[in-house]
């Protein structure tokens, strides 16, 4: 940590986190000195052990500018017009907490609007794990906006100096006094006026962040028909700030179903004469199910990063990044022990017989 920033052979620049410390948690959370004995009693059952680890750096962000417009009325409601698009993320529940924290406004007056044309003027969608850094930020910038308009209008409504009027818990109050005025009164004067309290804003970042992280897999074999069974999986990650736990530990548990899904089971196979798709369907194109996965051992390290206020970087894409080469790791180690080379994903159980007859021939 200390070397940061440091530019990797890529080009891209890690600005924040602590690799070693990570790495150290992670072996902990996974019981690494007592991995010899939990070889020695699969070995006694008849079955290959193999434990793997996976560091992995992650670039977030991709486009670089986001957008969000922040309007607040006199009927006590916020409105969020923000250029990502949530489909399943929980963003809607994100953007609220971070609105609530910052105007001081109730949770649930706030309504997060998304993918409307009519109402949302630009924006670049969800991708790269962008939307808490970049679509966060300019929520908050807007925000920060209709704070100082409103700083404005509350020092006329309370006829004092606009450097007098200080803005907490949603509320301008005359410095040194108990005189204020509410967010929402602010707006209502505003509305009287025939204008609305509503500020646009975008975050142009100057980069993509690298969140980071440790992934330990333990897996063994059953050597007679080449079946992988995951026996534990321990993930220490660093995705900045986490404004909501709840979410961010679904989205690394769909990550680290996804990389594991690729490493031992999904492939699209195509006719190798008529081009055509073999694996059109789920009938044939084999997903993990909840039977295929262990519980996940997850744990945080929040290094902020520093180039936006929230201290963001990014979740949903991070763990499907370290899950492969922890398992691909974990099963190349199962196979030396004996004496079989590693095989290329996705690790189907016919491939891990087939190494180990080689081996044993």
């Amino acid at each position: 940590a200390a070397d940061l920033p440091w530019r990797m052979p890529g080009g891209a620049v890690l600005t924040s986190g602590e690799f070693t410390a990570n790495l150290e948690r992670a072996a902990d959370l996974a019981n690494w000195p007592e991995a010899p004995a939990r070889r020695r009693e699969a070995e006694a059952q008849g079955r290959l052990y193999g434990i793997g680890i996976g560091m992995y750096a992650e670039n977030d962000g991709s486009t670089p500018t986001e957008f969000a417009e922040i309007a607040v009325g006199g009927d006590g409601r916020v409105t969020a017009m923000l250029g990502t698009q949530d489909f399943g993320m929980g963003h809607a529940t994100m953007y609220s907490q971070i609105l609530s924290e910052k105007l001081g406004v109730e949770f649930e007056a706030i309504d997060v609007v998304f993918g409307d044309s009519d109402r949302v003027r630009r924006g670049a969608g969800s991708h790269g794990s962008r939307s808490a850094r970049m679509g966060g930020t300019a929520a908050v910038l807007g925000a920060d906006k209709v704070i100082a308009r409103g700083r404005e209008a509350a020092a006329e409504m309370l006829e004092a100096a606009v450097g007098d009027i200080e803005f907490a818990d949603g509320r301008f109050t005359i410095t040194g006094t108990d005189r204020a005025v509410t967010l929402f009164e602010v707006a209502a004067s505003i509305e009287a006026a025939g204008d609305t309290l509503a500020e646009e804003a975008d975050f142009n970042a100057e980069a993509e962040v690298i969140s980071n992280g440790v992934h330990i897999c333990e897996l063994t074999i059953e050597p007679a028909d080449g079946t992988i069974r995951l026996e534990n999986y321990s993930v220490v990650a660093d995705v900045g700030r986490i404004v909501n736990p709840l979410i961010v530990h679904g989205q690394l548990h769909g990550g680290i179903a996804q990389g594991i899904g690729q490493a031992l089971l999904e492939q699209v196979i195509y006719d190798p004469d008529s081009g055509q798709t073999l694996t059109g369907s789920l009938m044939d194109y084999c997903l993990p199910r909840a039977g295929d996965l262990p519980n996940f051992n997850i744990a945080f390290n929040e290094v902020i990063e520093a180039d936006n206020p929230i201290g963001a970087k990014g979740a949903g894409e991070s763990a499907t990044t370290g899950a492969p080469a922890a398992v691909m790791n974990a099963l190349a180690d199962a196979l030396h022990s004996a004496g079989a080379e590693p095989i290329d994903m996705p690790a189907t159980p016919e491939k891990v017989w087939r190494a180990l007859a080689e081996a044993a021939d």
